[in-house]
């Protein structure tokens, strides 16, 4: 997804627009996978799934 959205989502393609759309969208892959960096951590030290519920 990130090579998507640096790759596709350009000035060149969208306009004017596109850097703040490609902000808002790196920046949910971002909050995305420390969700997951989490949730796997928890899981791995051994407090279950019920410890995030996503």
């Amino acid at each position: 997804m990130w090579t998507v959205f640096t790759d596709y989502i350009t000035t060149g393609k969208l306009g004017s627009s596109a850097a703040g759309l490609r902000l808002v969208l790196q920046s949910l892959m971002i909050i995305a996978i420390l969700v997951f960096l989490f949730w796997g951590i928890m899981i791995f030290w051994g407090t279950g799934f019920g410890v995030v519920a996503v």
